[in-house]
């Protein structure tokens, strides 16, 4: 065993250039595999807690009379209530709403009133809450369809462009993950079948003195290990380390985030362990498709 070890460092050291390239393209595939895995995993929570949130505001209609008519607001009530998928459902008055504008503008009652001609501009609104999520925006539609109701609002197009954002990260990450993943398969067995070339002899004479199949593979095999797990522990400190740096900036200055970094970082050790797991993974199957091609046994 220490004899394929040494070996297998000797051949790393022999062709130092291209070891240094396979472990490097190994580290930045690996590393940018942690990083798209734990955006992914950020943006997931983000439009999960974002999903979580949404409600449907849904404004009385201005016909005449409409809003004076306290019967036709409960009516309008409880037919939203008789909506499927609708949980609960809050009356907000206009002279509330109102209210409400005036805290987020900053200014008085009177002062938006003055900004409207002296009127209350606002509607009687009913803030719904969805028991589905995934229903919101069907649910929505039919509350519009509800005489009385003139608007029903969700937020449309937040979500989904949140959404459509999680899997084009999704589909850009993959792509970049396996073009370097690639590079870095194509470099180790380059290596090694450099190192193959190199030790021509050698092997032919072991194979004359009656040398194992598994004694001449075995320096090549751990060569290939060797850059997978080198490279895998490099990306894994800069991704640990990038990580630990990223939390902390948003624990300090966006704290009100809510993309899910837990205390225990349980996600950073699921990404670790994937990348250490993947890169040994690739190192390995690098040196048997290379020793297959190249060494013939």
């Amino acid at each position: 065993m220490g004899y394929i070890i040494r070996q297998a460092l000797r051949s790393l050291v022999r062709n130092f250039w291209l070891s240094v390239a396979s472990i490097m393209t190994m580290m930045i595939s690996l590393a940018i595999l942690g990083f798209a895995l734990i955006v992914l995993d950020m943006t997931g929570n983000l439009a999960t807690s974002i999903e979580s949130q949404v409600q449907i505001s849904a404004y009385v209609g201005e016909e005449e009379g409409l809003e004076e008519d306290v019967a036709m607001i409960a009516e309008i009530e409880k037919k939203i209530l008789a909506v499927e998928h609708v949980e609960g459902v809050t009356v907000v008055t206009p002279e509330e709403g109102l209210e409400v504008l005036a805290q987020e503008k900053g200014k008085s009652v009177e002062e938006i009133k003055m900004d409207f001609a002296g009127i209350n501009p606002l509607p009687y609104r009913f803030v719904v809450d969805v028991s589905e999520k995934n229903r919101v925006k069907e649910t929505a539609q039919k509350i519009e369809n509800i005489q009385g109701v003139y608007r029903a609002d969700y937020g449309q197009g937040v979500l989904e462009k949140i959404l459509g954002l999680t899997r084009t990260l999704r589909l850009v990450g993959i792509f970049v993950v396996l073009v370097f993943a690639l590079a870095a398969f194509v470099l180790i067995t380059l290596n090694i079948r450099a190192n193959v070339f190199s030790r021509e002899k050698e092997i032919q004479i072991m194979r004359l003195v009656g040398a194992s199949n598994a004694f001449i593979r075995g320096p090549f095999f751990v060569e290939g290990t060797l850059v997978g797990s080198i490279g895998a522990v490099i990306a894994v400190i800069v991704v640990g380390s990038g990580y630990s740096i990223f939390s902390q900036f948003v624990a300090r200055e966006m704290n009100f985030l809510p993309i899910g970094f837990g205390a225990d970082n349980q996600i950073l050790m699921t990404v670790l362990a994937i990348m250490i797991a993947v890169g040994v993974f690739i190192g390995v199957t690098a040196s048997m498709v290379s020793m297959r091609r190249f060494l013939k046994l």
